[in-house]
């Protein structure tokens, strides 16, 4: 019986293909008609099924009903358009299942990129990238990983990854460590410790080994405590050779301890207190409100910080577990610390805390009764204070030529603070840039040189000295644009008669832009070697010696033709031996001395310091004879011939070096010596191997894995040395990272997911599976 035509017309829809979307249901007839052929016996061929596998199926007739046909039409040749509107509902294309294999290969690399790019949990479960998983993955259900997955999944990563960097650590041969501790303004505390060590082949390589939150006050022998079980859990406190932190007190104190081998303080700590001591350019504030008010206004624009609210159960949970049993998955607790410190001379450590925390500055509005006898509550719990401002009480005071730079910045930052509050003034200086960027680019294409940048004004803050750098720079550079501001402002569109008295006082004098100049000038070096020393993927030790030599010589040498810059010179002088040469043990100055000899770059500029020199082979000699060198020196002093001379490894020079020293006017070398190779027994003919063997476009990781076998002794001194890092920059961007980590937008993330995402970003991509 044939389906009637009315029942046909009554139940128009559309074609969930695409391609049928407004095509009718066909009739009986019709259907056989286009898609069939009708056999004697009974039944029918399908005309689209031929010259396929189904071409001699025969699709049974059926009284009354062709929905067989149609079936057939829908599921072999996607016809779904002849179907009833019944068999659409249950013609729905079901979701493709993806195999086990590539459901985890999606999901880890999910995972990876959360860990990788510091993404939210539930990024991929928004619509946009689930629509974006529907485009490149069609017909499959895949939706990625839950939230609560990724969060175990993080977990077992963790507890992999420190099995395995146990495992990496324990082929290394020595080990540098940076550490630092910071708290966010709630406050919570945390402390980082990252490792620095060589490969096989002496590549310099650098990982966040630990960073936990801090539960209490951060005295320094809780730290010293903290450090100390760190190490006994990665099984490296046999393998330490340094361990480089700020000048915080509390820090300082809690690493100047044999256990963790050399303690080298921070050089870019200490010309950050130079530049800020010797010149003068913020005043000593007496309210410490006011200081901890724009380092949070810093952190806040900058985003590099972010406050740390706890608000899961687990960290209600962690706060209970002690220091003394400290698992991976815990915190450290003030309230399970000992008082003494049993691997250490508790007499001398308690009175040198007292005696630190005498030069503290208190915090009002925590302290309380209780308190107020405990004189080891330290500045150094506030966001960075241990790297900006915990010396700040220090700070000699402005006078003089201090009392000149100090009012110009601030009349520098009057004027851009008002330019930036001023729509009219802004757009102005904008459009003025603009028009002199063009005109800069025109000249150098015509002259075939590099175009100066013209960049807007920017806002200096206290917390970092290279602020105001960057602000006095541009500010000298848009020097002809501010002038115009400031005497001819009635020029300006939009310009009201207050403001053009405001502006008339914030003028600049010729003399003013010269004592401007001369700040930037001299601030230039100093920047300069801050930049050189923020390296994280090169030897730093070594280039410090280079620092402290090159500032010194740009320091002590005045010229008469430059009275505003001798001025500046001998202001910083004095703070600069004070905070960078003073502050360094005789074991640090060894050690560095060692290293910049071992370094053939830093060595070729060295070379002609015959002091240097003579007391770089003395050290190399007496030290080789100590208990950690003495199997090296054994097994060297084998008698061994050196038949063929190695071939010098050449790469491009350091420029970054040449350039700084030239810019303070240090003699360079004009040449390096060479020579070849002969028989080599003892450490002095290994020394004369090395010097006759570099110069100055000799590669440090290339030259020592070319010679390690061959020069065994200075090797193993360059392991234990060069690796040593000068700054705690690896700490501090750390906690960079980890404010960008925990932005506001996560600000429910527990301090245990921060220490896992601080730590996993060390993993690899194959690794995640």
């Amino acid at each position: 019986m044939e389906v009637s035509q009315q029942h046909d017309e009554d139940h128009p829809i559309a074609s969930i293909d695409s391609n049928n979307q407004n095509r009718r249901t066909i009739k009986k007839n019709e259907l056989l008609n286009q898609h069939f052929t009708k056999l004697n016996t009974g039944g029918y061929y399908c005309k689209l099924c031929v010259g396929s596998k189904n071409s001699n199926k025969v699709h049974k007739q059926v009284t009354y009903s062709d929905a067989n046909l149609r079936s057939h039409l829908a599921r072999q040749h996607k016809l779904t358009h002849v179907l009833y509107p019944s068999q659409r509902l249950q013609h729905q294309v079901k979701p493709q299942v993806l195999s086990s294999d590539l459901k985890n290969k999606l999901d880890d690399a999910l995972v990876y990129a959360i860990i990788k790019d510091s993404r939210s949990f539930g990024d991929f479960q928004k619509v946009g990238f689930q629509h974006f998983l529907k485009i490149v993955l069609p017909d499959t259900n895949y939706k990625g990983p839950h939230r609560t997955t990724i969060r175990k999944r993080m977990g077992i990563l963790y507890s992999s990854y420190r099995k395995a960097l146990i495992d990496e650590l324990s082929s290394v041969s020595d080990i540098a460590l940076t550490t630092d501790s910071w708290s966010s303004p709630c406050p919570v505390h945390f402390v980082c410790i990252t490792a620095h060590y060589y490969d096989k082949e002496f590549g310099y390589i650098s990982k966040v080994i630990s960073f936990r939150r801090f539960i209490g006050r951060s005295f320094a022998v809780r730290i010293r405590h903290f450090i100390r079980s760190e190490l006994k859990k990665l099984k490296i406190s046999n393998k330490i050779c340094s361990i480089t932190t700020d000048n915080g007190p509390n820090i300082k104190l809690a690493a100047n301890t044999k256990e963790f081998g050399i303690h080298i303080p921070c050089l870019a700590h200490g010309i950050h207190l130079t530049v800020v001591g010797g010149l003068g350019i913020w005043k000593k504030r007496k309210a410490l409100q006011y200081i901890i008010h724009e380092l949070i206004h810093y952190n806040n624009i900058q985003q590099t910080r972010s406050s740390t609210q706890i608000t899961t159960d687990e960290e209600n949970e962690e706060e209970q577990i002690g220091y003394t049993d400290i698992n991976d998955g815990e915190e450290i607790c003030e309230d399970d610390i000992e008082d003494n410190d049993s691997n250490c001379s508790d007499a001398s450590d308690q009175e040198s805390i007292k005696d630190y925390s005498k030069n503290d500055i208190p915090d009002d509005e925590n302290s309380n009764s209780e308190d107020s006898g405990e004189d080891e509550e330290s500045f150094s719990q506030q966001p960075q204070y241990d790297n900006y401002v915990g010396n700040e009480s220090q700070y000699i005071s402005v006078t003089g030529s201090q009392e000149i730079i100090y009012n110009l910045l601030q009349r520098a930052r009057t004027l851009i603070t008002a330019v930036h509050r001023s729509s009219n003034l802004d757009k102005y200086v904008r459009d003025q840039i603009y028009s002199k960027q063009q005109d800069s680019n025109k000249r150098s294409k015509e002259d075939n040189t590099e175009p100066v940048l013209y960049n807007e004004l920017v806002m200096d803050f206290r917390c970092q000295w290279s602020s105001t750098f960057k602000m006095l720079n541009r500010f000298i550079i848009l020097s002809s644009i501010l002038n115009d501001v400031t005497f001819t402002p009635k020029n300006i569109d939009g310009v009201e008669s207050q403001q053009v008295l405001k502006l008339s006082k914030l003028a600049f004098s010729h003399d003013d832009w010269n004592w401007l100049s001369a700040l930037e000038f001299v601030l230039h070096r100093f920047e300069q070697s801050t930049r050189l020393l923020s390296g994280r993927t090169y030897q730093t030790l070594s280039l410090g010696k280079m620092i402290l030599n090159g500032l010194k010589h740009f320091l002590s040498n005045q010229k008469p033709d430059q009275p505003m810059i001798n001025q500046l010179k001998t202001l910083l002088l004095k703070t600069f031996e004070e905070y960078c040469e003073k502050n360094l043990s005789s074991e640090a100055e060894e050690a560095i001395v060692i290293a910049s000899f071992l370094n053939p770059t830093t060595y070729f500029y060295l070379q002609d310091d015959e002091k240097f020199i003579k007391k770089a082979k003395q050290l190399i000699v007496s030290t080789s004879k100590g208990e950690q060198f003495k199997s090296t020196y054994s097994s060297s002093s084998i008698s061994r011939t050196l038949t063929r001379s190695i071939p010098k490894i050449m790469k491009k020079p350091l420029l970054a070096i040449e350039t700084f020293l030239s810019n303070c006017e240090a003699p360079l070398p004009l040449s390096s010596s060479t020579s070849s190779a002969t028989k080599l027994y003892t450490v002095q003919q290994e020394i004369g191997y090395y010097i006759s063997s570099i110069d100055k476009e000799t590669d440090f990781q290339e030259y020592w894995n070319k010679n390690q076998n061959c020069l065994p002794i200075l090797s193993r001194m360059v392991r234990h040395y060069c690796i040593i890092p000068i700054t705690s920059v690896a700490s501090e961007s750390a906690f960079s990272i980890a404010g960008y980590v925990q932005r506001k937008q996560r600000c429910s993330l527990s301090a245990t997911t921060l220490r896992y995402s601080m730590l996993l970003r060390n993993l690899e991509a194959h690794h995640i599976n």
